[in-house]
């Protein structure tokens, strides 16, 4: 093959970087949609019921994109060990997320999810042993100054949301992780479709238990398919960019979501955006972007 024919048939690693980037901006910008859907319906159902739609919704789309493309056997994880021990994880990362968007403000719960990258990097120093400069330990110290800047502890109550949105922040790092440890003929959708089935069976049965379940109207049916259809495109997207980039690359993308966030809360809820949220989430971009370098 001429070396001309070689340059058409391989992608260039600039073309593979900026497909991750852009995958990565459409994984966090959809996922934004579905964490409205949480923020909308909260109010009327149970967040039990909430998480069950949505997730059910979210596998039977799924499922039903394996059967129109003949490929119903890569809903089966190779790895199934691995990949339903990433699945946990992600279900109580979400379950977490998912009560901070229905008792804080969204703008509030982004900023605090704004830690990951930045956690991403320490925990690869930790457990990958892979090198921080001396600028990325200060753009650590630096994201723990925006968090505290953005929540003035003192100003204001620190609430069960706020805890629960500092740890989902921790465990989703540690997904992100482990997506670059999957096995490499492991499919995007067993990936995207494990911890929707745990969060689906976990929700069910609290609510079995609970007795919370109320009957849905049509228009609520809708919107948590839609919903549903937001969490398979972004969980899709976030799996195939960190498959073809390195999490420096596409981590940062996390970042647009405090411009979709802020938006959808003005415009669905009349929420907006203080001052000091914008200061601790400017820091925090900085220092995540340090951070990476």
């Amino acid at each position: 093959m001429s070396d001309l024919a070689a340059k058409h048939a391989v992608p260039s690693v600039s073309a593979v970087k900026l497909k991750a980037a852009l995958l990565g901006l459409a994984s966090y910008g959809t996922f934004t949609l579905a964490d409205a859907t949480v923020k909308l319906q909260s109010g009327a159902y149970a967040l039990a019921q909430v998480t069950l739609m949505l997730e059910i919704s979210a596998a039977v789309i799924l499922l039903a994109i394996a059967a129109a493309s003949g490929r119903v056997k890569s809903v089966v994880p190779r790895q199934p060990g691995f990949t339903y021990l990433r699945a946990l994880l992600l279900a109580i990362e979400t379950a977490l997320i998912y009560y901070a968007f229905a008792n804080i403000p969204m703008p509030e719960a982004y900023v605090i999810a704004f830690m990951s990258p930045i956690l991403v990097a320490v925990m690869s120093y930790l457990v990958f042993k892979e090198r921080l400069t001396p600028i990325a330990w200060a753009g650590v110290v630096l994201g723990f100054i925006g968090v505290i800047v953005a929540l003035r502890p003192g100003a204001g109550a620190f609430t069960a949301g706020h805890l629960a949105a500092i740890g989902s922040a921790c465990l989703f790092s540690v997904t992100l992780l482990m997506v670059k440890k999957a096995h490499p003929d492991e499919s995007d959708t067993a990936l995207a479709i494990a911890p929707a089935l745990l969060l689906a069976i976990g929700a069910g049965a609290y609510l079995a238990y609970s007795g919370e379940w109320k009957p849905l109207t049509l228009p609520a049916a809708a919107t948590f398919f839609a919903g549903g259809a937001a969490i398979v495109g972004g969980s899709m997207f976030l799996v195939r960019a960190f498959r073809l980039g390195e999490p420096s690359l596409v981590a940062p993308t996390q970042y647009s979501q405090i411009v979709w966030g802020t938006l959808i809360s003005y415009l669905l809820f009349n929420t907006g955006i203080d001052a000091y949220t914008i200061a601790g989430a400017a820091i925090i971009i900085v220092s995540g972007l340090l951070v990476l370098k």
